[in-house]
């Protein structure tokens, strides 16, 4: 039997030795061997709080922020919110129906013809 290219089936080298690996504890690593992967609420929950809480913390200190740190501010909360814009549409796609999914790039392909 010959050996396809890259890491063969069953293999889980990038996951014990991957980039982040060190940063986890061993607690954290059984709950991430637990977590389903096509649910992406708790992170579309927690990046939520974090904007709100970022938005919070810039409204209390406006009058006490330069103009320059302003505009880095905003650049932060639109890279944020646009993140979370791609979680929910990922969301969406990992819970639709084949079929709903369809109707839908039928329904939106006028639009990315006019956008391109």
């Amino acid at each position: 039997m010959n050996r396809k290219r890259g890491a063969q089936l069953g293999n889980r080298n990038a996951f014990k030795h991957g980039f982040y690996s060190d940063q986890f504890k061993q607690a954290e690593r059984i709950n991430l061997s637990q977590v389903q992967n096509t649910d992406l609420t708790n992170e579309i929950e927690l990046l939520r709080v974090q904007i709100r809480r970022y938005l919070e913390a810039e409204t209390v200190a406006l009058n006490q922020i330069d103009y320059e740190t302003r505009l880095q501010a905003l650049r932060t909360v639109s890279l944020a919110t646009e993140s979370l814009t791609r979680l929910i549409r990922t969301q969406v796609i990992l819970n639709a129906n084949p079929l709903e999914l369809k109707i839908d790039q039928e329904r939106t392909q006028p639009l990315d013809d006019i956008v391109d």
